[in-house]
């Protein structure tokens, strides 16, 4: 599943309940500030260009 999937699922309240589990959590936080890191880096590289 994309992260955009899984957050939409989760805006939606459209995720089992087992979903809410520590460990999930734990793996959307990290899934979250790496596709944060991402952004922030093609950022950077496209102002490198200019």
């Amino acid at each position: 599943m994309e992260f955009s999937t899984i957050k939409q699922r989760l805006a939606d309240d459209d995720l089992p309940d087992d979903a809410y589990s520590y460990d999930v959590e734990q793996d959307f936080w990290e899934w979250e500030d790496a596709e944060r890191l991402k952004d922030h880096y093609r950022q950077v590289q496209g102002n490198r260009r200019s």
